[in-house]
């Protein structure tokens, strides 16, 4: 038994039943989500793990490139707009045997281990390069 789009096979009844409203296809139970249509008012809905959800939870962005998925972040980045480091809004400490602590370069979407030159590492702002004074080309602790 196949069944069509905005169905699922029941194994029990072997019947085809609805899928719920925000899966466009499912598979094993209404509620388990294979792709995402739309919501009632017509907004584009993202796969996240088997749910179709408005918006993805945090340190995951939405990919339309792949079918509308919640796509993790790479390690790092707290919030992203893409994949890579290179695409980072905000920064995240990442926990993989030793701590390894990332920093947003001021005017630009990088999380890197170390700020750039003329930025710095204030210990008291965590996550985030601060700038340096003016006078200085690199400056390290404070500005």
């Amino acid at each position: 038994l196949t069944c069509p789009d905005g169905e699922y096979q029941n194994t029990t009844s072997s019947r085809c039943l609805l899928c719920s409203a925000s899966c466009l296809t499912c598979i094993n139970v209404d509620t388990e989500c294979v792709t995402c249509g739309l919501s009632n008012a017509g907004v584009t809905l993202f796969k996240y793990l088997t749910t179709c959800i408005l918006d993805c939870p945090i340190s995951f962005w939405e990919d339309t490139s792949g079918g509308n998925l919640c796509t993790a972040c790479s390690p790092g980045c707290l919030t992203c707009t893409a994949l890579g480091l290179d695409a980072c809004q905000s920064c995240t400490d990442v926990v993989s045997g030793s701590t390894t602590i990332y920093y947003k370069e001021i005017g630009a979407d990088v999380c890197g281990t170390t700020c750039p030159d003329g930025q710095f590492i204030d210990a008291a702002i965590p996550n985030l390069c601060q700038k340096c004074s003016s006078a200085c080309i690199t400056c390290v602790n404070t500005a």
